[in-house]
């Protein structure tokens, strides 16, 4: 599907411009037909928040140290990502452990309640 985004309102053509530039470093192909609008291929949207990630960690020159995947319990699939860089790091990367925040019956995981600052005895 085609999508067109008229450049008629200045806050509103901000965002585009870092629309723009995002899929630019990210060299997917969209289209600027007009001096009033964009037109885009909505698929390009579908893995934007990667390429967005992208581009900020090398605009701001940020190295990525630490990544952790979260699973909100055992046998369910990550929905989060926790990452930690470094302005002007060094290559190197380490993926940590999984976190599972929850318990199967819902309640906290020791590990999540030791975040909260609460003693657990194991």
């Amino acid at each position: 599907m085609i999508e067109r985004i008229y450049l008629e309102d200045w806050a509103y053509n901000a965002g585009i411009v870092g629309f723009i530039n995002i899929l630019e470093n990210s060299n997917k192909d969209f289209v600027i037909t007009n001096k009033n609008y964009i037109e885009f291929d909505t698929k390009i949207i579908y893995d934007f928040h990667e390429c967005y990630f992208k581009y900020f960690m090398q605009k701001y020159d940020i190295e990525p140290k630490r990544i952790r995947f979260v699973y909100p319990k055992m046998n369910r699939d990550s929905h989060v990502l926790l990452v930690e860089g470094m302005y002007k790091g060094k290559k190197g990367l380490k993926i940590e452990p999984p976190l599972y925040p929850h318990n199967d019956d819902g309640s906290y995981s020791n590990e999540v309640r030791r975040m909260f600052g609460e003693k657990i005895d194991e």
